[in-house]
């Protein structure tokens, strides 16, 4: 009988509110997927059997009410040749035949009462095992969506990265050629003339503007 204990508490779980408190919902839901596979089977070995005996009763009953036949046609004959006495004996015999008819058509009732109501239960718990198969679905179908979304935020991440990493890289390089020039002003020969030394220094100096102008757009 334990099985309809852990029938009942099947029935009566709310798998919404299990999840919620749950640390791992989704192992949380194999689990109780798990256990309800377990009480349909439990549920189905008891059917099994109910419906063995229910089987095992209608044979009894039909062997009864053939015996309350026969001991009735006896005692119908035995009137009939004029022999009461035979005809109580035989009429003895189809009552008793007749009780023990009745006492297996009362328990033919009653089991037929408890495998409709396993029935019912047995559904029960077959609508809330889809349901709770249709959750590990829609869990699962949500973790995967979720992964997705991850790796194309970090696919995102690592592009937007390479590309500040390439512009750094460019300005880097234009503040490197602007230096190589400043340095290559230090090397103007002696002889050159002061009009020329003039002219560089002008240079010079656009150039540090540039290079001024150029470090503070870049930081």
């Amino acid at each position: 009988m334990s099985v309809f204990s852990r029938l009942g508490d099947v029935l009566q779980a709310n798998i919404n509110a299990m999840l919620d408190k749950a640390e791992d919902p989704q192992k949380m839901l194999s689990l109780i997927i798990a256990d309800m596979e377990d009480a349909l089977g439990e549920v189905r070995q008891v059917a099994a059997g109910y419906i063995a005996d229910q089987k095992g009763l209608e044979r009894q009953a039909s062997v009864y009410e053939k015996k309350a036949k026969h001991w009735e046609e006896n005692a119908e004959l035995a009137l009939t040749k004029g022999r009461e006495d035979l005809a109580k004996s035989a009429l003895a015999q189809k009552l008793e035949a007749e009780e023990k008819l009745q006492l297996v058509q009362e328990d033919l009732s009653h089991l037929k009462a408890q495998i409709e109501t396993l029935q019912a239960d047995a559904q029960s718990l077959a609508d809330k095992l889809a349901e709770a198969r249709n959750k590990q679905k829609a869990i699962v179908a949500r973790a995967q969506s979720v992964e997705v979304r991850m790796n194309a935020k970090a696919a995102s991440h690592h592009h937007r990265m390479e590309h500040v990493k390439e512009r750094f890289d460019h300005y880097e390089r234009r503040i490197d050629d602007l230096e190589a020039q400043l340095e290559a002003f230090d090397f103007v020969d002696s002889n050159t003339s002061l009009s020329q030394e003039i002219a560089a220094l002008e240079k010079d100096e656009k150039l540090n503007k540039e290079l001024e102008a150029l470090r503070q757009r870049v930081a």
